[in-house]
């Protein structure tokens, strides 16, 4: 689990630097790989999100690179890219959470999963929130505009929180490991 927190980590706190992204998502995604094939064996769910995650490396790894050439998806005519990563990771992350709360019962342990499945709705919440505010940008530019730096703003509180949960739900994993082997 500690390969998909790390992950996480890396996925959820996006740091740019003059338009260059210092912790690249495809790092993130292979991390969560790595974590996904070592928890295979404890839930379908995590078997499932293998290919996912390999895909979403493949392609945050192109973009990368496109990222660093200077070309930008978005101006090349392919808009919805921004918006189909999130969703795909949203859906990994929505996977991953079911995941373990299907662990939970099969420890018969308080995983916090229903704390991250919380956490998860929360952030889906503002994400397309933001999205859709930042559809309707051309319009008030101003006004829309304040709205969607507090909603980024917002989804960053989210997502640290996300990753608090997700650090308490590792926790008591390990914890339940240990007591199961004692």
């Amino acid at each position: 689990m500690d390969s998909i927190f790390y992950g996480l980590f890396l996925l959820l706190l996006d740091i740019n630097v003059n338009g260059t992204d210092l912790l690249p998502a495809f790092l993130g995604y292979y991390l969560m790989y790595r974590g996904l094939k070592q928890l295979e064996s404890e839930g379908p769910r995590f078997a499932e999100m293998k290919p996912w995650a390999i895909a979403m490396a493949v392609v945050n790894a192109i973009l990368f690179i496109l990222d660093l050439t200077g070309l930008n998806p978005e101006t090349l005519g392919v808009i919805p890219v921004s918006a189909g990563t999130t969703v795909a990771f949203l859906f990994i992350l929505y996977r991953i959470v079911q995941g373990i709360q299907e662990l939970e019962g099969k420890m018969d342990a308080n995983l916090e999963g229903a704390l991250l499945m919380r956490r998860w709705k929360h952030v889906c919440i503002v994400q397309i929130a933001s999205y859709l505010l930042s559809g309707l940008l051309s319009f008030k530019p101003i006004r829309l505009g304040i709205a969607v730096a507090v909603l980024a703003l917002v989804s960053f509180v989210l997502y640290i929180l996300f990753l608090l949960a997700f650090h308490r739900s590792r926790q008591a994993y390990y914890a339940a490991l240990r007591s199961a082997t004692e």
